[in-house]
């Protein structure tokens, strides 16, 4: 096991909605609706695009966590 955390990128969007969609991770949100691929990734880029936020990838080897 080898853990370490890496910068978030464009690349990572679609696995970060993935994330978000899921059934434990909404059923433990305050919003609990699913959310579409346009809304999220006007959020995931002006989050991004954002110098007072930071946004990481848990990774584990290879295989993001």
């Amino acid at each position: 096991m080898y853990l370490f955390l890496r910068s978030a990128d464009i690349n990572d969007a679609a696995t970060i909605l993935e994330w978000r969609n899921d059934t434990l991770t909404r059923d433990n949100s305050f919003s609990k609706e699913l959310i579409d691929f346009d809304t999220h990734i006007k959020w995931y880029e002006s989050k991004l695009s954002d110098e007072s936020c930071s946004l990481f990838i848990l990774m584990d080897g290879a295989e993001k966590i």
